[in-house]
């Protein structure tokens, strides 16, 4: 009787349809791993697009380790009724766990907020079934849960929802406009969200004002003053009761920036074609001393090293006429040099200049900050950028790759609109090109190291303030920079575009080529990333430790990415919602890091190819030769 029973359910496995190839949601036991909420979008999506009928077919997320197991997910038309049930009980399981506790880590849901204003925004229950509808609801209510525990993360989701609801359609906007109504009346709960929310509002329209001015005439101090002038005449009772809070730190950490009033006359305009952004300088309370604004801790052991030291003006002709020999003379070119490229000396003399001046000063917590205010640009894309920034540190630290990336802060405040953290420590390798140039210097960033920070020798010690320290922080930096060009495929990598901070760690900004994206839609710049013979040199050349620093982190980040790319798959594809570009980045980020997490023999190969690719590449010093005849940005 057993064999006939056996049998039978063999016929009618047979007969069945194949499932789908996915993993079921099942609640981690206690004490167990706990449910990412990256993963749970990414079924959430795919359940939706299952109900839906699946438009598409085609391979567009790649799911998490852990909870779900390493899986694809494909869409596939519903053609049995067995098929649509599992699609239905994947919605009812999906719901329950938003509806849990189980899903409560803040960070989590501040890094994937655009995402789920995507997701929510793409699946607005229109003309939808009852499980779509039940999905999306579902999501909406635990983000209101969470915005209801964290304010901030409220003004956060309005700010995107503003954002995001340029483009869409007026069905879905009904709906966009509801959460829009709900997230702002939750984070009105608290006073400092409203004020956080009219100061940076004001300074949005600010920079659109400014960015109407004729271009000639926008930098002009007395267009910008008077109106930071009036801004701190509104500050002015708010500073007494603790100042207003600026949205730059996480909103999930417990550290705060609450600005007491702007430096008006260090202010400024930056140069700009069709916009107007402008750099502020603030005196501020912040109440955690590690906060890493403007400035990280490795930064600040640098500091001595590039400070100018006090001597008279340098004149090339003067000096060397002048000095009794020839080390005195290039001593006195070097401080030259440092003080060209860091004009107001190193960020902490700076900033106590700026407390020994201010009525703040002696307030516990006092510090100086700086950031841009930006207007009519895209902010969300360099959001993105600064997610996957974020994601591969996340990534080197688990494998124990030393590869060394640095995220700045972006955050979207409101439709093309936004505040980008600067770097106070850094200065692009234009302008250190530029001061060089000014002193009768070859313009080559291997010939500042060894003004700034001596001959590179592999005989001295690791750790310090050496030369071979600043080379081994160089490789560091190139590696992550590299890995992370090659990942996202990011062009317009010009001198203006590539920063170097005081601890000789390159640092990559302005995100806005990137996904097979190009200047002019011209690809000039066909390498993998950019390793020009002057950055071989800075290394010490071919075989030196640096050098070999620099490779070995490439090939191990290589291996760990594409042994975890599942992630930065699911949040390329997250972020793009149904659009068909989301899909297509994410599956030509898989072609790139195809079978590279085997064989190491394998990835050392491709590594090595990878360099040789890029060293001195011609088209890259094409591109570097077109941005210096056309905007003078020096190669």
């Amino acid at each position: 009787m057993r064999r006939i029973l056996l049998l039978a359910a063999l016929v009618a496995a047979r007969r069945r349809p194949p499932a789908i190839r996915t993993t079921t949601w099942k609640r981690p036991k206690r004490g167990g791993a706990t449910a990412n909420l990256l993963q749970v979008l990414a079924r959430w999506f795919a359940c939706q697009r299952q109900l839906r009928g699946g438009e598409g077919g085609a391979l567009q997320i790649v799911g998490g380790s852990g909870l779900f197991g390493r899986r694809v997910y494909r869409y596939h038309t519903p053609e049995s009724q067995h098929l649509a049930e599992h699609a239905r009980r994947e919605a009812r399981l999906l719901a329950d766990a938003l509806h849990s506790d189980e899903l409560t880590e803040a960070d989590e849901w501040e890094r994937a907020l655009p995402q789920i204003t995507t997701a929510l925004l793409d699946h607005a229950p229109k003309i939808s079934s009852a499980h779509q509808q039940l999905l999306t609801y579902a999501l909406r209510d635990a983000l209101l849960k969470r915005i209801a525990r964290n304010p901030e993360l409220g003004l956060r989701c309005c700010w995107l929802l503003q954002d995001a609801l340029l483009d869409e359609k007026a069905q879905t906007s009904a709906f966009g406009d509801g959460l829009f109504r709900a997230a702002w009346a939750a984070s009105q709960q608290s006073e400092s969200c409203g004020e956080t929310a009219a100061f940076v509002g004001a300074l949005v329209r600010l920079s659109e004002r400014l960015a109407k001015v004729e271009r000639t005439k926008r930098r002009q101090p007395e267009r910008l003053w008077p109106l930071l002038h009036a801004l701190n005449d509104w500050l002015a009772p708010r500073a007494l009761q603790g100042g207003v809070a600026v949205p730059l730190l996480p909103a999930s950490s417990k550290a705060s920036l609450r600005v007491l009033r702007l430096d008006v006359e260090r202010c400024r305009v930056m140069p700009s074609r069709a916009r107007a952004p402008t750099l502020l300088y603030c005196e501020a309370l912040c109440d955690d001393d590690e906060a890493s604004l403007n400035l990280d801790a490795e930064a600040r052991r640098w500091a001595n090293v590039v400070a100018p030291p006090s001597t008279p003006p340098f004149d090339v002709v003067e000096s060397f006429g002048n000095t009794p020999s020839r080390s005195a003379f290039e001593a006195a070119r070097r401080a030259e040099l440092l003080r060209r490229v860091f004009p107001d000396g190193a960020w902490e003399t700076f900033e106590e200049r700026c407390k020994a001046q201010s009525p703040y000063g002696r307030t516990p917590g006092w510090r100086l900050a700086s950031f841009l205010v930006k207007a009519d640009d895209e902010l969300r894309r360099e959001g993105l950028a600064m997610q996957i920034v974020d994601n591969l540190r996340r990534t080197f630290d688990k494998h124990g790759v030393d590869a060394w990336l640095r995220p700045y802060g972006i955050t979207c405040c409101g439709a093309r609109a936004g505040l980008v953290e600067t770097m106070s420590d850094c200065h692009s390798i234009d302008h250190i090109k530029q001061a060089m140039t000014g002193l009768d210097l070859e313009p080559d960033l291997a010939t500042y190291f060894d003004i700034v920070y001596g001959p590179y020798d592999d005989r001295q010690p690791v750790g310090g303030t050496s030369r071979k320290e600043a080379s081994l922080n160089f490789a560091r930096s190139l590696a992550g920079a590299s890995l992370l060009c090659y990942a996202l495929d990011v062009k317009d990598r010009h001198n203006g575009n590539i920063m170097l901070d005081r601890a000789g760690r390159l640092v990559h900004i302005d995100f806005g080529y990137m996904l097979g994206r190009t200047p002019g839609g011209l690809n000039f710049e066909d390498a993998p990333f950019k390793l020009p013979d002057e950055y071989v040199r800075v290394l010490g050349g071919v075989g030196s430790d640096a050098w070999v620093a620099f490779s070995t982190a490439l090939a191990g980040g290589l291996h760990a990415l594409a042994a975890d790319l599942h992630e930065l798959q699911t949040t390329l594809a997250l972020f793009f919602g149904d659009a068909p570009f989301g899909a297509d980045a994410a599956r030509k980020l898989g072609d790139r890091f195809a079978d590279l997490d085997g064989d190491p023999r394998r990835t050392v190969a491709v590594a090595t190819e990878m360099i040789r690719q890029s060293h001195n590449s011609e088209r890259a010093k094409q591109y570097d030769w077109y941005q210096w005849r056309t905007n003078g940005i020096v190669p």
